[in-house]
Parts: structure tokens; C-alpha cells; sequence
């Protein structure tokens, strides 16, 4: 097996795939299963603090209708690692995070309900309920 091919990251949100690449005379051939009950994904890591200058922000959505859904193929089509909802119909996206700057906060900052879903919290005032994706 090739460099390529060991060091090769695929990712794909949905919940089965059939994979098949050309790698330069070798070929992966297979299943890749993600981002589906069962596999850990996507991973809630918490409230945490955010600004105008953004915790993360590779790409952002507000809509009326916000859920956790909504946000994680949102976020999941520009292929980001990470999801934050905010403030009840908040979507922001992107591939890093920097706790230093925006620590952890306490889970009762995270108490607005998504406006789609009020089973489901979109973060709070300035503060992220974040996931990762993948």
C-alpha cells in the first residue's frame, strides 16, 4: 500500500457509502459508514463562550427554523469538522477551535431552545452548545 492510500482521509456525511478510488495503480475499494446513530458522531463537546470575532466561522446560517439537523448539513456540506448553534436559530461552522480564547462554560449557559426543535438547545447568548462532526 501506497503512502497515498494509508495517510488518505475520507469523509463523507451520510450513513453508508460504497467507495471506490483510483490511487495511482492501487484502489480502495469499500464501505465507509458515518455521521448515524451508533457511531459516536456527532459529538457534543459542550457550551462554550463565543464574540463577534467568532469561536469558529468558516461559514454561519441563521434561519427561523434552526435544529440540530438543519446545522450539522449545514456545516457538513463545506466539510467542517465543527457545529455550534447560538442564540435559538444560529448555525455556525468551521475546522478549529481555540479554547483558550473561548473556554468551556457552564451547561446552563447553553439554555435556548432551537426555534425548529425546542426539544433540542441551540447554545445561548454568545455562548456555542459546540459538536464535532467527524
Amino acid at each position: 500500500m501506497n503512502d497515498l492510500v494509508s495517510t488518505a482521509v475520507v469523509c463523507l456525511i451520510v450513513s453508508a457509502v460504497h467507495v471506490t478510488a483510483d490511487l495511482g495503480g492501487s484502489s480502495l475499494l469499500g464501505y465507509i459508514k458515518v455521521y448515524s446513530p451508533g457511531t459516536g458522531f456527532p459529538k457534543y463537546m459542550g457550551c462554550y463562550l463565543d464574540d463577534s470575532s467568532r469561536m469558529i466561522g468558516a461559514g454561519w446560517l441563521e434561519e427561523e427554523a434552526m435544529t440540530h439537523g438543519m446545522c450539522f448539513k449545514l456545516c457538513s456540506r463545506g466539510r467542517h469538522k465543527y457545529a455550534g448553534l447560538q442564540g435559538y436559530t444560529h448555525c455556525l461552522c468551521g475546522d478549529s477551535v481555540n479554547i483558550v480564547r473561548y473556554p468551556k462554560k457552564p451547561e446552563s449557559d447553553c439554555n435556548q431552545p432551537c426555534k425548529g426543535n425546542t426539544s433540542e438547545i441551540c447554545g445561548g447568548d454568545w455562548r456555542n452548545s459546540l459538536y464535532r462532526l467527524f
